[in-house]
């Protein structure tokens, strides 16, 4: 079996154990691994196998360009500059068989060779990282090291606590202060509050603050909300190059109050003149839930005393 000479390259460098990845990024792949092996192609003698070590927190992982037999080296696991703007790796490489030789002992004319095979465990295992042809020693490996670029990140807003509020409350009326914060600690970004989804445009928000007021009046009974409840969202817009952008959802819970008035579902009624009594359902209801919404008392009015009853009387 022949060893294989193996080389790195990435995009920009070349021959070095060095990479960079930007902060944020999943899934792709940022650094090649390349092999020149002498072995039958496609074959295991041929393929390599390379595995990753000190890759404490599993932010990468590698796999085999079956067509080229490259290492190809991933991002799995989204790198923080802020939290670590270095990481050092170890790449380990082999090939999917063990490495051995082997010699003809006897050249036997009358039958098959006698061949000798060495698998011993000082041989060389196949794979050989930086240059040269390989020869025997332990198992291949790279030590690498890789730079994470900072990038611009958008504003991390703090928790926006929901908030309760009376139905028909001042316009004016303070409802909290929201607060983002720019995660890159080197940055020296502005942000600024932009108001998103407010779909009634029942409140305001300082751009330069984050104060939040209501500059319309809240109706629980309003179908732009929900069982009392109403959402609002917040944008935080840093400065950067791109500007980026947070989100926060302020949920504004309602409490209700009796400020509809019951009416009937149907205020006009035929009915047919008879000597005997004639009937109809008179049903009401009203917007305000419970508890200002039903029992409903029911009166005539007018000039109806031994004409018309309400059945039954209140």
């Amino acid at each position: 079996m022949d060893s294989f000479l193996l080389k790195l390259r990435d995009d920009s460098q070349t021959d070095k154990g060095e990479a960079s990845v930007k902060e944020g990024l999943e899934n792709v792949p940022f650094f090649h691994l390349q092999v020149k092996d002498e072995d039958t192609r496609g074959t295991k003698a041929w393929k390599a196998k390379y595995e990753i070590h000190g890759d404490k927190n599993n932010n990468f992982r590698v796999i085999t360009d079956p067509q080229t037999n490259e290492g190809v080296l991933y991002v799995d696991k989204h790198l923080d500059y802020e939290n670590e703007s270095l990481k050092n790796i170890t790449i380990t490489v082999e090939n999917e068989i063990p490495y051995f030789t082997c010699k003809v002992t006897d050249r036997n004319t009358a039958g098959l060779w006698k061949i000798e095979t060495d698998t011993g465990s000082n041989l060389f295992n196949g794979a050989n990282i930086g240059s040269g042809t390989g020869g025997g020693g332990t198992l291949s490996r790279h030590q690498m090291t890789v730079a994470v670029e900072d990038v611009n990140e958008p504003p991390v807003f703090d928790p926006l606590k929901p908030v309760s509020v009376p139905e028909n409350v001042a316009v004016g009326h303070y409802l909290g202060t929201c607060a983002a914060r720019d995660p890159d600690v080197t940055s020296t970004n502005i942000i600024r509050y932009i108001k998103g989804q407010d779909p009634a445009n029942l409140v305001t928000v300082d751009h330069k603050t984050g104060k939040i007021t209501t500059s319309g009046v809240l109706d629980r009974e309003s179908p732009l909300g929900k069982d009392g409840l109403y959402a609002v969202t917040i944008h935080a817009v840093d400065n950067g190059n791109p500007p980026m952008t947070g989100t926060a959802t302020l949920s504004i819970y309602i409490i209700n109050e009796n400020d509809n008035a019951p009416s009937l579902i149907v205020s006009t009624f035929d009915i047919c003149q008879s000597d005997k009594p004639s009937w109809v359902n008179v049903t009401a209801v009203d917007l305000d839930g419970e508890p200002y919404s039903g029992p409903f008392i029911f009166k005539l009015l007018g000039d109806v005393k031994n004409k018309w009853r309400v059945d039954p009387e209140q």
